[in-house]
């Protein structure tokens, strides 16, 4: 098969065409993954017919016979049908064996147990990591719990369209616990059996290691929070990145320190007769952190209905950069905490609404009413996120709600600084439009999903007001309009474009 040249492909080709050849690349290799998936599980069917006729083309064990004698060497050391259907799919694709038997598994589930889900996947809705996160966090639902999350998981991505992966795990973990509550604490179970830490070489980095493991949440969260902690206590003059410090707070940790080495100016002058190895170091000893005289407190946010905490249901809370976690978990951190209670957005005072900085209530409902950064796909946790205003202040923006949204600094920069812009609808959807006039939804799925206590409808604004209608007339003919673009631009680029 010929191929065409980079520039004959796409070089006559204009950046809002570019754009959207990227967009229609990712549907069809949605639609290539999904067939790959149903290729992968017939191989798998095919092999395990295999191995049950082999099996039964062996001679019966006498009655006399024992234990050992009763299997055979093929069936006791011999590979089963998924063990071949491993070796098949891992040396085609060149993948490990571990990667082979996880699209196995995800294929059989895309037949089997998602197959309205699997159908995003077809449609380029999803990829395929998305649908394999689906099929980790669905494997322990039962059969009518599956079916019923199947069609509601399927139904919200066909009508809200792309979400980032922060948002989608939130997703799926809030249909669990609506359909199948028993899975959770099944979930919970294997947690304690399932953590594990490695250590190995960075396959993209030579001289560099790479660990990671699996905890439950909740470790995870303090174990985060107190390297975040330890990270903050050194002086602004501190050369190295929050990322390094991390790293080095991970070390000190694991050298049995409690605090960090700063090395600022100050702070080096102060250490004088120390060794350059002491001073490569990231640990350090008691005096340090009376000299930078910062608090060590680990910090993790916490969003949980305030019926929940008083154990009057059991509905899943949030944790920031973590995700849903059942009620029991979050109650037990939450005895001795600093709390701050929202609710549904009020009208906010005049004087704060002209403020450049937001009050700490709004802050607070901007936490609770997010998971993560605004735009689309960014999955950065609402603790490292700037409250943005999306018409700027200096032009007159005001400091309410409908005009403020979290950044990571990186999107917040690029919404600063380039043309992308950035509005809300009544309803507090967020939506980006690009430089080419391309628009996307940031929040497709929110933290107004999770907690009713923040969503409820204003009481001037009835759920049948033609307000609403006209909105959801007005999304449905963009939405149409774009689709029919979409269609005409891929008629007129048939690939390879």
């Amino acid at each position: 098969m010929s191929v065409a040249l980079p520039e004959q492909l796409d070089g006559h080709l204009s950046v809002d065409e570019l754009v959207h050849a990227a967009g229609y690349t990712q549907r069809v290799r949605g639609a290539a993954d999904y067939r790959l998936l149903q290729i992968v599980s017939r191989i798998h069917e095919f092999r395990e017919d295999e191995y049950i006729a082999e099996l039964a083309g062996q001679d019966p064990p006498t009655e006399s016979a024992g234990a050992e004698q009763v299997l055979s060497p093929r069936e006791k050391y011999g590979p089963n049908g998924l063990e071949r259907a491993v070796g098949d799919v891992g040396g085609q694709l060149c993948v490990t064996p571990h990667r082979a038997k996880r699209l196995i598994a995800a294929a059989s589930a895309v037949r089997y147990r998602l197959p309205e889900t699997g159908r995003t996947l077809a449609e380029g809705f999803i990829d395929l990591d998305r649908m394999m996160v689906a099929v980790a966090r669905t494997d322990l639902l039962g059969f009518e719990a599956i079916t019923r999350l199947d069609r509601e998981l399927a139904v919200t991505i066909f009508h809200r369209g792309p979400m980032s992966t922060q948002r989608f795990q939130t997703l799926i973990d809030q249909l669990i616990h609506r359909f199948d509550p028993d899975a959770v604490r099944r979930r919970a179970a294997r947690t304690e059996d399932d953590r594990n830490i490695s250590v190995g070489p960075d396959r993209f980095a030579t001289g560099q290691a790479r660990i990671s493991g699996s905890l439950p949440q909740e470790q995870a969260a303090v174990i985060d929070a107190r390297l975040d902690a330890m990270a903050k206590e050194v002086h602004k003059g501190d050369g190295r990145t929050l990322e390094q410090r991390r790293a080095d707070a991970y070390v000190a940790l694991a050298q049995g320190e409690q605090h960090m080495v700063c090395r600022c100016d100050e702070c080096n002058a102060a250490a004088g007769a120390a060794t350059p190895a002491d001073m490569a170091g990231a640990v350090t000893g008691p005096n340090t952190a009376s000299a930078c005289n910062h608090p060590t407190k680990p910090r993790m946010y916490v969003v949980v209905n305030l019926s929940t905490l008083l154990g009057l249901d059991e509905d899943p809370a949030y944790r920031d950069g973590q995700g849903l976690i059942d009620a029991d978990t979050a109650r037990s951190p939450l005895a001795e905490v600093k709390r701050v209670y929202v609710g549904p957005p009020q009208e906010d005072p005049a004087a704060a609404a002209e403020r450049y900085r937001p009050s700490r209530k709004l802050r607070s409902l901007l936490h609770a009413g997010e998971l993560c950064c605004q735009f689309p796909g960014c999955n950065n946790p609402i603790a490292y996120t700037d409250l943005d205003h999306q018409h700027p202040h200096d032009e007159g923006g005001r400091t309410v709600r409908g005009n403020m949204g979290p950044l990571c600094r990186f999107h917040h920069r690029l919404k600063t600084f380039t043309p992308w812009r950035q509005y809300q609808d009544q309803w507090h959807k967020t939506v980006f439009t690009s430089p080419e006039g391309l628009r996307y939804v940031g929040n497709a799925y929110n933290g107004l999903d999770l907690f009713d206590a923040i969503s409820i409808e204003p009481a001037d604004r009835p759920s049948a007001h033609p307000t609403r209608s006209r909105f959801d007339q007005l999304r449905q003919a963009t939405r149409t309009k774009q689709i029919h673009a979409q269609q005409d631009w891929e008629q007129r680029h048939p690939p390879p474009f």
